[in-house]
């Protein structure tokens, strides 16, 4: 199913669908859903322990529906409503509301069929893609081969940003100090995310190359319909500006070591030519 603007989406009563938005460190996800008044709602991890019940659609968003058969749609839907029941909306806080965390891996099984939120001992949490891809593949559509997204540093740079932000917004220092030992370099994109939805069956769950094409030109989709929006102020703001300053650093990096490559190449193969030239038998009279 092809992305639209969330206000030019039509979604059924007993569909499923997912809307990709911009957010505070690149973009950020929801999974909409049919609530209990018969109206369509998203639920989104806006930030720990804060789940997001919004009515829906709204602008700034766009969205797809997940190609789920009928069974699949019921239990996502039953999902979705006992988790907003227990810590959407007013329940911002609530005891064992979901925690924002970076571990790609820990989550597994860490939400219950019925939306509950158990996680293990490793488990620091979700982050807005993370918790939907575990919702999914709770019910059985997997989405994405997680043991594919490999380490990366912009990756570290993120999570760097994350624990920024953890710490201004005044998490406790527990939690934020079991987010910091997470820090792998991998992360899962909520574009990421929305690309494997649209996949065929028999190509998830999707590997990290299998979604990075479509998930490039998402972003490239959202950014024409909804510009990015001006980077908030105060701590957050500083968080967001050395995250920034490390991206650049990174991508500097990068296109030295890429420069210093070819330049390396061009050596080698100027001195191959010299070594065949020396090599070769003179020339007859």
């Amino acid at each position: 199913m092809a992305y639209t603007k969330a206000m030019d989406i039509s979604i059924g009563a007993e569909q499923i669908a997912v809307a990709l938005a911009h957010g505070t460190l690149g973009s950020h996800l929801g999974v909409v859903f049919q609530g209990r008044e018969s109206k369509h709602v998203m639920l989104h991890l806006m930030w720990h322990q804060r789940l997001g019940i919004d009515e829906f659609p709204q602008p700034g968003w766009i969205a797809s529906v997940v190609p789920l058969g009928a069974l699949a749609s019921v239990q996502a839907t039953a999902l979705l409503r006992g988790m907003a029941q227990k810590y959407g909306g007013n329940n911002f806080h609530a005891v064992g509301s979901p925690d924002y965390g970076i571990n790609l891996f820990a989550g597994r099984d860490a939400i219950s069929i019925d939306g509950s939120y158990n996680p293990g001992k490793d488990c620091d949490g979700f982050t807005c893609a993370s918790i939907i891809a575990e919702i999914f593949r709770k019910i059985g559509f997997p989405l994405v081969d997680l043991e594919t997204w490999e380490p990366h540093p912009k990756n570290l740079a993120w999570a760097r940003a994350i624990v920024c932000m953890l710490l201004a917004t005044k998490v406790p220092e527990d939690h934020v100090e079991k987010v910091k030992s997470n820090i792998k370099g991998t992360r899962l994109r909520p574009e990421e995310v929305a690309a494997a939805i649209e996949l065929p069956p028999g190509d998830r769950p999707a590997k990290h190359a299998a979604v990075q094409q479509r998930a490039s030109e998402l972003l490239t989709q959202l950014e024409a319909s909804y510009p990015s929006p001006d980077l908030p102020g105060g701590p957050i703001g500083e968080c967001l500006i050395t995250y920034q300053k490390e991206l650049s650093e990174i991508a500097s990096s990068a296109h030295e070591e890429k420069k210093s490559e070819k330049e390396q190449a061009a050596v080698e193969a100027e001195e191959l030519d010299e070594q065949t030239i020396s090599t070769e038998p003179p020339a007859q009279p």
